[in-house]
């Protein structure tokens, strides 16, 4: 069980996000964390980078502008 001031931290500085795929509607996806826990690697890390990518994306095209 979290101690109350870990249970504070976290609801001040994290966010939890719960993803789930069909199978049939994003296979690619699926396929990917799947690949992934295979390999051993991180799927948290995996889709942080993404978002992080996503991200720079936008605000390059912001720059653009």
């Amino acid at each position: 069980m979290d101690s109350p001031s870990k249970i504070r931290y976290d609801k001040k500085n994290l966010v939890r996000v719960n993803i789930a795929f069909n199978r049939k509607t994003n296979p690619e996806a699926v396929a990917k964390m799947e690949e992934l826990e295979r390999a051993g690697e991180s799927k948290s890390a995996y889709i942080k980078a993404a978002v992080q990518e996503k991200i720079d994306c936008e605000r390059a095209q912001e720059g653009k502008e």
